[in-house]
Order: structure tokens, then C-alpha cells, then sequence
């Protein structure tokens, strides 16, 4: 029997779905597509895009210890 396990993991993710011109929009079309929260490969980091205010505020107040580990990205400095 053969199994099929899909394609293997691409080194650059999802980055060719996003569009750096207007990459509001283009989130906001991926979180009409795939819910309010939904994960991005962007090249060998995973992001977690969380597209409502309300469930953001959850998150972080609910949350707060696993996000403060977060890596700190070169732009938020």
C-alpha cells in the first residue's frame, strides 16, 4: 500500500501568498478565506495572524505567559 503524505514542507512557507505592497489587504482576504485566526510559514518561522480585535484581547490577557517568550523581530525595535 502507498501513501500519499502530500508535498514536503517549502523553505519560504506562505510567503509567496503575501503581497509586501499591501499586506493589510492581503491578510484581511487570507482571514476572510480561512477564519479569524489562522498560521503562516514565513520562511522557516511560523506566525499565528489573529484578525479580530476582540479574540487579540483575549489572547494576550488569557495567554500572556506563552507570548511574552516570543521572539523580538528586527522592525518592533
Amino acid at each position: 500500500m502507498t501513501l500519499f503524505l502530500g508535498p514536503p514542507p517549502t523553505i519560504i512557507g506562505n510567503l509567496h501568498q503575501l503581497d509586501a505592497t499591501n499586506l493589510a489587504f492581503c491578510l484581511w482576504k487570507l482571514s476572510k478565506q480561512y477564519g479569524p485566526i489562522f498560521s503562516l510559514r514565513l520562511g522557516l518561522r511560523s506566525a499565528i495572524v489573529i484578525s479580530s480585535a476582540k479574540l487579540a484581547k483575549e489572547a494576550f490577557k488569557t495567554h500572556d505567559l506563552q507570548f511574552s517568550s516570543r521572539p523580538v523581530l528586527s522592525g518592533t525595535q
